[in-house]
Formats: C-alpha cells, structure tokens, sequence
C-alpha cells in the first residue's frame, strides 16, 4: 500500500528527528561541534539548535564512541539473511580484545570480541530494543560485511534521550538465556520471526493486520484494516462502563485504552498530512485551512550578548543567567573525572513510582522468546 501511495511530507516531528540525528552524528564524529542557538538548514527549512538535541547527542556519543573502526553512517546488505532488506545503521563496531569496552560490555562474561549495533532514536514513543528487527537486520549486515563467526557476541544498544522510560534513555540487548547474546540468536530470531513476515509482505496476497506499528505507516489514511480498527475505538469510546471492575478487568481494559489511543494517534496523524497534501495542491478540506504558528520570541540577530546584557544595566534588569552547574553524567563524560569521585557528592533520588506495563517482554528477556 505504501508504495502505491503518493508520498506525503515530511512531518515536523520527523523533521526534527532528522536534525538531531546530523547533531548526534556531527558530535559523536567529531567531525562538528554544534553549538546551542546555532541555526542549521534543513529540508528547505532552519532549524534552531536547542538543548535538548545536544544533550541527546552527547548522550549518543558516549554509546557511538569515536574510534579509527568505528563505522558512523555506513550501509550494510542483509539480502542474505532477509529477502530485500537492507539499511544504514546510525553506528557500528567491532570491538576487539583487550579493551576498555569490551571488559565493560562483558560483565564478567569471557568473550573475545564483539559486534556493537547502536541506534538513535529522538522521538518520545519508547522504541523496545530487545528483539528490536531494525537492529537484528543491521547486525546481521554486519556479520555480512566482515564474515564474522556466527559464535561472535552482540550488544544492540537503543539511545532514545526524551522517552522517559523506567530502564532509562539508553537501553542494551546483549544478554539471552543468561548467556552473551550472539550472531547465531540474532540469525535464528530473524529466520524464526521476521523472514516470515518479509516473504507474506512480498507476496501477492498479505494481510494487513492493525497494531501499534500502523502509526509509522504513510498508507494508514486508506488502508480499510486500520480504519475498521479505529472505527471500533471510536463505537467502544461510547458504550457505557460498569462502576464496579474486577482487577482484572481493569488491567485488561487500561491495556486496550492505551493501545486505542495510540491506533487514534496514528490515524489522526495520517488524516492530518493527508489534508495537508490536499490544500498545498489547491483543494479546499472543510474545517481545516493552513496557517502560520507564533514562533519562539528570540533576540534579534546582530548583537552579541554582551551589548543586551549591558543595555538592560542601564534599565536596572540583569537578563544574565545565573552561574550553573553542569550534570554529574556530564562532569564524568566531559571533564574526565572519575566516576567513583564524583559519586561521593552526587545521587539518584528515586523517581515518582508510576505504572508500568508488564507483558510478556521481560518474561522473554530472563527466559527467552519461545521456539
């Protein structure tokens, strides 16, 4: 469906996405160093560099290390593996013996070497990083690329900065059946799980099954499955609910109004760059008309911050920011100070407890997924 499809633009949240993957990139090189307020073009726009996307960056660095085999941006081929799949991963290495990453990695484990796949993530919906199929294709590229022994372990890393996740931004998969993980898991999840759902998808007759993967869909504005599926959110949102649920009622239906809300996320957010694509060709969509946001309010370009700050002096108004003090992780990673050191004046306070949903994931991750 997507390919018959004409192709929408670029959302603003993808766009920025694609901006803080070149900041990351730039940063964890060392080939740029971005600066907070810098303007950077972008797909006929510009962008503003913000805190954020530094913050994340640096956060992807200190996972992509810089090394003379690190391999940024480099495509790998896994037609060998999975029929007409191939991509670009955001950063890939193998770490050899003998070094500071890899006795980190291990753990204690005794392993020779090992593959590590890295992938950067900007936006806020969690991306899962155990059995993550992006990652397993890229690392089977990988093995492709250097005819690595199917015995080599593999560490799969998810960076995802803004998604406040209770594993925290940075997530690893190197583990299985508590044992390193390694190129032959990786092959035989791919030939177990994804080979099948490639070769239906190539064929003349798959089906088009609704889930949380249809808000990444550029088709999910015309395909009936999704739109059956909303649909039925929509019938569901207005039938009338008992005062008094069972526990595990309530868990089951928490669960599917979480889901519902993210199948009218998605569905929303085709319908919007749906009529979009119809006003920029000259058609009218009732209720909707295309218009500009306020911006940010910023100072005029052509003064330095020095002259403002002077100039609201003489007005009685300090508009410096007060002296503050860089983060503890940012203490450890820029300025190279040990972490034991620093951990005698800094903490993690607990964070609020919230809910969190338990599936079958982390069920699979201590005892694998089933054969």
């Amino acid at each position: 469906m997507q390919e018959q499809v004409p192709p929408t633009p670029d959302t603003d949240e993808e766009l920025e996405g694609q901006v803080a993957h070149r900041i990351a990139l730039g940063v964890a090189s060392h080939s740029w160093e971005p600066k907070v307020g810098d303007n950077l073009p972008h797909a006929g726009r510009v962008f503003e560099i913000d805190d954020d996307m530094i913050d994340g960056a640096r956060l992807y660095a200190e996972e992509a290390q810089f090394h003379s085999d690190a391999r940024y941006e480099d495509a790998v081929d896994v037609r060998h593996v999975i029929p007409e799949c191939w991509g670009t991963p955001d950063y890939w290495r193998l770490i050899g013996p003998n070094t500071d990453d890899l006795r980190i990695a291990a753990e204690g484990y005794q392993i020779t070497g090992m593959v590590k796949s890295v992938d950067y993530k900007y936006g806020f919906r969690h991306v899962e990083v155990f059995e993550n199929p992006q990652l397993i294709a890229y690392t089977l590229g990988v093995q492709a690329r250097l005819q690595l022994p199917w015995d080599t372990p593999a560490c799969l890393t998810i960076v995802q900065p803004r998604s406040y996740h209770h594993e925290g931004p940075v997530r690893e998969w190197r583990e299985s059946n508590g044992r390193p993980l390694t190129l032959r898991d990786l092959y035989q999840f791919a030939q177990q799980t994804i080979v099948p759902a490639v070769n239906e998808a190539l064929s003349d007759s798959p089906r088009t099954i609704s889930g949380p993967h249809c808000v990444d869909c550029k088709a999910r504005h015309q395909c009936p499955a999704y739109r059956k599926t909303t649909a039925n959110v929509l019938r569901y949102v207005g039938t009338a609910q008992p005062d008094i649920m069972s526990p595990e009622a309530v868990g089951v239906e928490l669960r599917l109004v979480k889901w519902a809300i993210k199948m009218l996320e998605g569905r929303e957010a085709g319908l919007q760059a749906h009529a979009q694509a119809c006003i920029n060709a000259g058609l009218q969509i009732p209720y909707w008309r295309m218009g500009a946001t306020m911006g940010r309010l910023k100072w005029r370009d052509g003064y330095s911050a020095e002259q403002l700050a002077t100039t609201f002096d003489l007005i009685g108004a300090d508009i410096r920011k007060p002296q503050q003090l860089i983060t503890p992780s940012n203490t450890i990673r820029e300025k190279g100070i040990d972490k034991r050191i620093v951990e005698l004046y800094a903490h993690r306070p607990p964070g609020v407890p919230k809910l969190i949903p338990d599936d079958t994931t982390q069920f699979r991750k201590v005892f694998g997924h089933s054969k």
